[in-house]
């Protein structure tokens, strides 16, 4: 798995296309104030793409070629449903629901909400309730071993918030942010998290390892 900057591109647009929703008469339903920072409809599916400058490439295909794994923007709604739902006219499964107001800096971070996509698209293929990566999962040999790790460093207890340290899958997405805002904090933090995210889903070569067969 080798891309160039074309390649690249091409999959960031299936990702608009395929992946990457925003709920009918959203920015309508925003604060005038919020709204007004979006240039036009579709200014939020630019705005939240400008967050996976970390993703490696085969990551972002690996994401574009799942069946579930959606991001459905929305007024307000917040949260991750590992499940199939009903959006508009299409049945999506494994949705992240972002709020506007996240693209904005308000309330919880973007990637948070991207982070328990793969979390549990990782853990178990999608499955509605299957064993999440931070749990201990894994749908393949290599992510299984992911997940132990995960486990063990989560049982350390170097989770930043109290969230963090009562549940895995709150380290894990809180781990994904820190990653992306503050790599140098989160390696003082919780050196561990910071070598199993670098080592792993960060990784290019490592997805390579995991998808080579």
């Amino acid at each position: 798995m080798t891309y160039n900057p074309e390649q690249r591109a091409a999959i960031l647009r299936g990702l608009q296309v395929h992946k990457i929703h925003v709920r009918k008469h959203a920015l309508a339903r925003v604060p005038r104030a919020l709204a007004r920072q979006f240039a036009h409809p579709w200014a939020p599916v630019e705005e939240l793409i400008r967050y996976f400058g970390l993703f490696p490439d085969p990551l972002l295909s690996f994401w574009l070629d799942h069946p579930a794994g959606h991001v459905v923007l929305t007024a307000r709604e917040s949260g991750y449903e590992p499940g199939e739902v009903v959006e508009g006219q299409r049945r999506l499964a494994g949705v992240a629901y972002i709020p506007l107001g996240a693209l904005k800096g308000q309330g919880e971070h973007p990637l948070l909400y991207i982070a328990h996509m793969f979390d549990h698209l990782l853990g178990c293929d999608g499955v509605a309730d299957g064993i999440w990566l931070s749990e201990g999962g894994g749908y393949l040999p290599l992510w299984r071993d992911v997940g132990r790790r995960l486990q063990r460093q989560f049982a350390l207890g170097y989770g930043s918030t109290e969230a963090a340290r009562a549940d895995p899958r709150r380290y894990f997405a809180e781990g994904w942010v820190a990653y992306w805002k503050d790599r140098r904090g989160l390696r003082v933090q919780d050196p561990g998290l910071e070598s199993i995210l670098r080592t792993t889903v960060f990784d290019a070569a490592f997805w390579r390892r995991v998808y080579s067969s």
